[in-house]
């Protein structure tokens, strides 16, 4: 997954050559500028090449702040200073030893600091608390005229969450770590049958709310062919004590597979063995249809629920950094997620059951199909969002519970109609069965991009479900803050453009 983009990448070391950059932009005139991180989030966001031209795209993956910025960890306060250029192994790999945590967390390391910064849905899973960038209390900033300002205030702090490099290069940032209280990593595993436990509401959302009393963090995963949810769960207060120096040479050995914070630049990469793997399947899938397609599904749904238990025990005897999908297992696949309103705690309310409930229903009926044409192959799985309001100025998200709902499929060239149009239907039931407002994810933008005369997903094709993200109050406050820090407009650029 490397940084995708049609135009030039510019790798900056500083200050000044970041500043040479921005300083070339302005004289040319007609020019925009256009930061990227490692390339998770969708690149529409970063450009828009129908539309953008004369585009500069800036990575941070070797840029180095001024020392007060850079890798400063206050051990009494547990307030990190960081170059906004710095995957999240970076990030754990400094903090973690010295028993801080994040307060929430996002799967994996292989995102920039930055980038979940800049990026208004990155949201995490703990129930108390809200969505990653909300513990950012200060950013490094570089404007368009070239200058650098350090922001402190609460309420323009909040203006640079989620603002997707529209007001300017997020070159450091500030963030307010949590002390580790002995995390402990649990995992669960809940079966469904006909004689001995019925999928059934009082069921599911008993199962369910047990983890969601007992626990602080949980992700849930769901296999439509074993019938079973898995519990990925966290308590945070578990008492249960780490090893710093056995943490500490964990991540070394990790970070050396990426010596020049390539991380950042490709955003990770499978293994040689995994992209073998997945090249026989895609290979065989191509050819195949009916039944043997969907034996290969199921093959590969065994082994992604495998993967995520493994790999969550697994970091449960080492780092307990709460991070359980590995740089080397990512790989080009197509996802669908969805942030969905709960009336209340999206647990006892009913709304988990309701879209859990009509997502298996479709996928089993998909699975006694002969021709169904598309078999779920990955992982479908949903957390909790908690939304606190006034926390970020682009806000699309209403203060209060979300439903975080997300399939992800493997699929191989023969077979692109048959899962974008498998990813569109999902998508139409988990819009009927919402209680309230659905919302689409700024990095995983198959969401409302089903284009009905080609029968492939495409960013952001459906404008009516698009132009109703953000209120009318918002997109001019939003506006105001683009014309204060930025009135040349060389940051503008990216579909959002479109939305505001």
């Amino acid at each position: 997954m490397e940084v995708v983009s049609d135009f030039p990448v510019l790798t900056p070391r500083s200050e000044t050559e970041l500043a040479e950059i921005i300083a070339k932009v302005r004289l040319h005139g007609n020019c925009t500028i256009r930061p990227a991180g490692a390339g998770h989030t969708e690149a529409a966001f970063v450009t828009q090449p129908a539309r953008d031209k004369n585009v500069v795209v800036v990575n941070l993956a070797n840029f180095v702040p001024p020392s007060s910025w850079d890798q400063r960890l206050d051990k009494t306060t547990g307030r990190l200073r960081i170059s906004g250029g710095a995957s999240i192994l970076q990030v754990v790999s400094l903090t973690r030893p010295h028993g801080f945590l994040f307060e929430t967390q996002t799967a994996g390391t292989f995102f920039s600091i930055g980038g979940i910064v800049a990026n208004p849905s990155v949201h995490g899973s703990t129930f108390d608390k809200g969505r990653i960038n909300e513990a950012v209390t200060a950013v490094r900033v570089m404007l368009a005229n070239g200058t650098v300002r350090e922001i402190h205030d609460s309420e323009e702090v909040k203006a640079w969450r989620g603002s997707l490099g529209l007001l300017g290069i997020i070159t450091a940032v500030e963030i307010q770590l949590r002390r580790d209280m002995g995390v402990l990593l649990d995992y669960k595993e809940t079966y469904y049958d006909d004689e001995k436990k019925p999928w059934n509401r009082e069921n599911v959302i008993a199962d369910v709310a047990e983890t969601y009393t007992r626990f602080h963090s949980a992700e849930w995963f769901y296999n439509v062919y074993a019938d079973m949810i898995q519990h990925v769960r966290v308590r945070y207060d578990a008492g249960v004590p780490f090893d710093p120096s056995a943490t500490a040479a964990s991540y070394a050995k990790e970070l050396a597979l990426y010596p020049n914070n390539d991380l950042v630049r490709t955003g990770g990469q499978m293994l040689l063995s995994s992209r073998l793997f997945f090249k026989l399947y895609w290979l065989v899938d191509s050819v195949t249809d009916g039944y043997f397609q969907r034996m290969l599904s199921e093959l590969l749904m065994g082994g992604a629920t495998s993967y995520v238990s493994e790999h969550w025990k697994e970091n449960n005897r080492t780092r307990r950094d709460l991070f359980f999908v590995p740089a080397s297992s990512l790989g080009t696949f197509k996802q669908l997620y969805c942030s969905i309103q709960c009336e209340a705690d999206c647990v006892t309310d009913g709304t988990m059951f309701a879209i859990v409930n009509a997502t298996r229903t479709w996928l089993r009926k998909q699975l006694v199909s002969p021709n169904a044409g598309f078999y779920q192959s990955m992982a479908f799985e949903w957390r909790i969002i908690t939304a606190r309001p006034g926390t970020q100025l682009l806000e699309h998200l209403e203060p209060g519970k979300w439903l975080g709902i997300e399939i992800i499929t493997a699929h191989s060239v023969g077979h692109v109609p048959q899962s974008s149009s498998f990813l569109y239907d999902l998508e139409q039931i988990w819009l009927r069965n919402a209680p309230l407002k659905v919302r689409m994810h700024h990095g995983k933008a198959s969401a409302f991009g089903y284009v009905a005369n080609t029968g492939q997903v495409e960013p952001y094709a459906n404008r009516a479900a698009l132009d109703s993200m953000y209120t009318e109050d918002v997109k001019a406050a939003f506006k105001a803050k683009m014309n204060e820090y930025d009135p040349a407009g060389i940051f503008r650029g990216g579909d959002m453009m479109k939305q505001l």
